[in-house]
C-alpha cells in the first residue's frame, strides 16, 4: 500500500516496448532518477497506464502510444481514481515524442 491508498501501483522494472517508446521511457526514467522521483506502472484489471511519476506528493501519468489504434481507456480510468493528476499522452494523438524529449523534467508537473 502506498501513501495514495492503493496497492495497484507496481514499481517499474522493465522498459516499454517499441524503439521510440523506449527513448521516451528512458527519458522519463532518467529524469525521474535525476530529480529523485518515484516511477510506477499502474494497472486496474485490463486497463493500464505506462508510467506514473511521483514527486513531492504529486502524480504525473504518462501514456506512450506508438501504434495507429489509440485507446484512452486506461487514462480515463486512472483519472477517475486520481482526478487531480496531470496526464500526458505521448505519441499518436498527443505530444510528439520528439517534443516530449525536449521538455525539462520538472516542467512536466
Amino acid at each position: 500500500m502506498n501513501k495514495h491508498g492503493t496497492s495497484s501501483f507496481t514499481t517499474l522494472n522493465e522498459p516499454a516496448s517499441g524503439t521510440w517508446k523506449i527513448y521516451s521511457g528512458a527519458h522519463g526514467l532518467n529524469a525521474a532518477i535525476y530529480a529523485g522521483f518515484s516511477v510506477y506502472y499502474w494497472r486496474d484489471r485490463d486497463q493500464e497506464v505506462d508510467f506514473i511519476i511521483e514527486s513531492r506528493g504529486k502524480l504525473l501519468a504518462l501514456e506512450v502510444k506508438s501504434n495507429e489504434k489509440v485507446s484512452l481507456k486506461g487514462m480515463q480510468l486512472f483519472r477517475q481514481h486520481f482526478p487531480h493528476t496531470k496526464i500526458l499522452l505521448i505519441g499518436k494523438g498527443g505530444i510528439p515524442w520528439q517534443e516530449f524529449l525536449t521538455i525539462p523534467p520538472l516542467e512536466l508537473f
